[in-house]
């Protein structure tokens, strides 16, 4: 999918601002912002917590809830391998932002390669399930519990986990150099946004709304149409 340079984010952004008498924006202020921004629609692609209302266990826009969701966040899937230790311990991914269901390990049987799926318990259900005759966890049914900082599997002697996630957006930035007392674009030394082009309308708003700019999302599309139109 198409992504959209940082410089023509920055040239969008900076237009409403003007359009809106609302003053300048430094190189350091816009980073700031459009990098909050992208975090905040993040949260809300993935299901933000405070959407969630008594009765109504599922946020209205959540991952995986529409496909339209899951497109955008695609880009952001990790299909992380954990080496777990001895004592059935493994550190989370240091970019870890969201665990998708799935988490499994291989194995073989008569040569054949297995998946076998990790059930993950709740903390409180932890002591129970490893007490119990029937239900204990064996490497045909393990089980895992998602600890502060580290994920516990049991039983003890799998050596490593599938471990399926969301990361978080990488920080974009308009990076720049000084000519005749002005910043000028610098391409090579930034980062554009992961985003694809449409969502990145929605950080606009977003980024604009956290300096008390409030803008249509007609607005966004007229002036990035016009700018298309343009060869910009």
């Amino acid at each position: 999918m198409a992504t959209v340079s940082i410089d023509t984010v920055k040239t969008y952004t900076e237009y409403l601002v003007r359009k809106n008498n609302s003053g300048y924006l430094s190189p350091s202020q816009f980073n700031l912002i459009i990098n909050r921004a992208s975090k905040t629609i993040f949260v809300k692609r993935v299901g933000n917590p405070h959407d969630y209302r008594p009765g109504q266990p599922v946020p209205a826009i959540g991952f995986q809830i529409t496909q339209k969701i899951t497109e955008d966040l695609k880009r952001f899937q990790e299909n992380g391998n954990l080496i777990l230790k001895a004592d059935g311990t493994a550190n989370y991914p240091t970019d870890l932002a969201y665990t998708i269901p799935g988490i499994s390990y291989v194995t073989s049987n008569k040569g054949a390669r297995v998946v076998v799926p990790i059930e993950v318990i709740d903390k409180d259900k932890e002591a129970s399930r490893l007490a119990s005759a029937i239900v204990t966890p064996t490497r045909s049914y393990p089980i895992a519990v998602f600890e502060n900082t580290f994920i516990q599997v049991y039983p003890a002697g799998i050596s490593n986990i599938k471990f399926p996630y969301l990361r978080y957006p990488k920080e974009a930035l308009w990076a720049s150099n000084t000519v005749n007392n002005r910043p000028v674009y610098d391409p090579a030394n930034s980062v554009d946004l992961e985003w694809e082009d449409l969502v990145v309308n929605d950080i606009i708003m977003q980024a604009l709304k956290s300096i008390g700019i409030s803008i249509k999302d007609a607005d966004v599309m007229n002036f990035a149409n016009t700018e298309s139109m343009q060869g910009s």
